[in-house]
């Protein structure tokens, strides 16, 4: 292992644990423990969403780089090369780091059969906390209550959307999808909810849990004229968003949502 270069690392990883998927925070949770991970308290983002998530959490990314933080992301899967999957500040992380941080995942993991998804996953919270990176952006991997990046307490939870996907580990029926994926609403944090239409139970978990739930065309909101777009929040506007022509509705919602959890933090 002290030789290996990064794909022996992965290749090692897709064999520790049989499951491809096993949806349990009992293993990572307990590796995380040890890894001593503090997430910014202000400026930690945790999106999950059947669709636009990876374009929300790219949309928060551009904006506050645009501020002059050092913004670290977690998403997945990749495209091309498994070091897309954690960026600073837009750049994808060097293979070094990687396997630094896999040497010492390994060195305190004590046989915890790890997927493959949480290795990535603590070793992407690691890097992010080695590096002081100011802001985390992370998506969520698979629905969200027993998803690895649900280890970590956000500074705001954002789901997109809720609509049938993974119905074998999420559930039959949109309100079982949406109380998986509500999972991520953590007690007395804010959270966004970027859909018209609201699945009971991801009001019913904000309300347990006493989160403060900003919802689209209620507490936050968009629209155009085909050339600018307007945003309006809690406390402020935006006029004259320029965006892109091929833009739909998902992609406006994605922008207004990115909006509002800006504002939030």
């Amino acid at each position: 292992m002290e030789n290996w270069g990064l794909s022996e690392w992965l290749h090692w990883q897709e064999a520790l644990n049989p499951k491809e998927i096993d949806l349990n925070l009992k293993r990572v949770g307990k590796v995380a423990l040890r890894l001593d991970i503090r997430p910014p308290t202000n400026r930690t983002f945790l999106i999950a969403g059947t669709n636009g998530k990876g374009t929300t959490l790219a949309l928060i990314e551009d904006i506050l780089i645009q501020k002059d933080l050092k913004v670290g992301s977690y998403t997945s899967p990749h495209l091309i090369n498994y070091n897309e999957r954690i960026c600073i500040n837009k750049l994808p992380i060097g293979d070094s780091k990687l396997i630094d941080a896999f040497k010492f995942i390994e060195s305190i993991r004590d046989e915890v059969p790890l997927t493959f998804f949480e290795y990535g996953t603590l070793a992407a919270f690691k890097i992010l906390n080695d590096l002081n990176c100011q802001v985390w952006l992370v998506e969520v991997g698979l629905g969200g209550r027993l998803d690895a990046t649900n280890i970590i307490t956000p500074s705001v939870s954002l789901i997109t959307n809720v609509d049938f996907d993974h119905q074998e580990w999420l559930g039959e029926t949109l309100e079982e999808i949406a109380r998986e994926k509500a999972g991520i609403i953590a007690i007395n944090t804010p959270s966004i909810f970027a859909d018209s239409q609201v699945p009971k139970s991801i009001e019913q978990t904000a309300f347990e849990k006493k989160s403060d739930l900003h919802l689209l065309n209620r507490d936050f909101s968009w629209s155009n004229n085909c050339v600018t777009l307007e945003w309006r929040g809690k406390d402020a506007v935006i006029n004259s968003i320029m965006t892109p022509s091929h833009w739909a509705e998902g992609e406006s919602s994605d922008l207004a949502a990115a909006l509002m959890a800006i504002e939030i933090v």
